[in-house]
Parts: structure tokens; sequence; C-alpha cells
């Protein structure tokens, strides 16, 4: 459709019923720049683990990490037992990366935890990074079902959202590989 201020850019003349020319036209109007892509802040992933639930359960509440590939340690800083809420814990990870993580919330009852990492050596490219791990029992082949969720702070990158989604998934085959 034409557009209903012509200018000589137009490919379109003017009508000839066209009222007079205006002495300055007004700009065409800046198109808005195209919106950066969507980063989800929130991660999740889940694996059926060929384990009873309360193995799985043990092996992630002790909140030693034993079951994760890239986890070198896991050492209790703060608090009365790793089961204690606002614990925190020293994690440090085979390629040298060290974390301080806190305890915020535990369950025996949902067999549920959160921790959230408190500092990150070298430092991560989030303000914050919160992650939450369930089990739920499969009663037919009396198996588990573990899903892990991290929400992060909205200056998260779609490479951290990658790289975090690749790691769970590794993390769920070695945890297969610990039982």
């Amino acid at each position: 459709a034409p557009h209903p201020h012509p200018t000589s850019a137009s490919p379109c003349p003017p009508s000839p019923a066209a009222a007079p020319a205006m002495a300055e036209e007004a700009p065409a109007p800046v198109p808005a720049p195209a919106p950066a892509p969507t980063v989800t802040c929130h991660v999740s992933e889940s694996a059926v683990v060929a384990a009873p639930v309360e193995t799985v359960w043990g092996l992630m509440k002790a909140m030693t990490f034993s079951w994760w590939g890239l986890v070198e340690s896991c050492v209790l800083a703060s608090g009365e037992t790793p089961n204690t809420l606002g614990a925190t814990f020293t994690l440090t990870f085979t390629d040298g990366a060290v974390w301080t993580i806190q305890l915020t919330e535990i369950s025996d009852a949902s067999r549920s935890l959160t921790f959230e990492v408190i500092t990150a050596e070298p430092a991560v490219s989030v303000t914050s990074a919160i992650h939450s791990i369930s089990i739920k029992k499969i009663t037919k082949t009396n198996s588990s079902a573990v899903f892990w969720t991290t929400d992060y702070s909205n200056d998260v990158t779609a490479e951290v959202i990658a790289d975090s989604s690749f790691k769970k998934l590794d993390a769920f085959d070695t945890l297969a590989g610990a039982l």
C-alpha cells in the first residue's frame, strides 16, 4: 500500500488530488532496533537412574558430589553437618575451578535440596545461580527420576545455559555409573 506521506524516495507519485506540499516534511519514523535474542534464565534437565530412590537420595544429600565426574572434592566449610541449613561447602572441580556453595533448602520428605553458588574462582559470568535437585521414585521399575534445575540471574548468556544443560546431562551419566 502507498505510504500515507509520500517522500521523494517514494515509488508512488502523489495523486493529483493531493494537498499542496508542506514546506517541510516530517522525518520518517525510525524503526525500533531488533530485540536481543531471548535467553531463558532457567535450565532444567532430568534422567531416569536405574537405582532405588533411597540410594540416589543418599548420594545427593551427602553433599559430597562424589557422583559428579567433574567434581574433584566437596568439603564442608561451615555448619554442623552437611544437611544443616546454611551450611557452606568448598566444591573443587577437576579443571581447578572452586565454588563456595550454600545449602538453602533440604527435605527428606520430598527428597530435594537447593544450593546457591556464593563465590566462584575463576569468577563466573552470572550474578546468581541457584541449583535444585530432586528425586522421585519410579514404582514400576524401582528406579529414580532425577531432576536438576538451575535458576540464573538475568545476566546469563546463551553459552552458559547450553553449558549448564550439557554438564547436567553428563552428571546424570556419571551418577548412573556411580551406582
